[in-house]
């Protein structure tokens, strides 16, 4: 996207909490788009989501989608947090797309990236939450 490799790491940051970081095709030179803000010792789990896991998928509106396993807004099953679904653009903007455990039934801690359909349609799956916590 833009002359760039994007991806994540599960931990780093000023938090431990991970990062999405950018890599130069040409030239080679690593920059870090955005730091996930929380983790263990938050109090009330950070907004932006901790630990990123899987890949990072380039949608149709051209901005590249992944999944924090923590952190979030919710603790429906998890004291970290039950995850969020967050996109970041080519400019770097990042923004939290969906925060997971809100509902009883939508799912929490999602650990693999969102795949997309051939209409451009995200999916994915959480490991645990719904109504017998069996996950999405």
């Amino acid at each position: 996207m833009g002359g760039f490799l994007y991806g994540t790491t599960s931990q780093g940051g000023d938090a431990d909490a991970g990062t999405v970081f950018r890599l130069a095709l040409v030239g080679g030179d690593a920059s870090t788009v955005h730091v996930f803000a929380g983790g263990a010792s938050e109090p009330v789990p950070n907004g932006d989501g901790m630990a990123p896991a899987g890949r990072l998928v380039l949608a149709n509106d051209g901005r590249l989608y992944g999944v924090t396993s923590n952190g979030g807004p919710n603790r429906s099953v998890h004291p970290d947090g039950d995850g969020t679904l967050f996109s970041v653009g080519a400019d770097g903007s990042y923004k939290v797309v969906y925060a997971f455990g809100a509902n009883a039934g939508d799912g929490s801690h999602p650990v693999d990236a969102p795949v997309k359909a051939r209409n451009g349609t995200l999916f994915g799956t959480t490991e645990n939450g719904n109504t017998h916590y069996t996950g999405t």
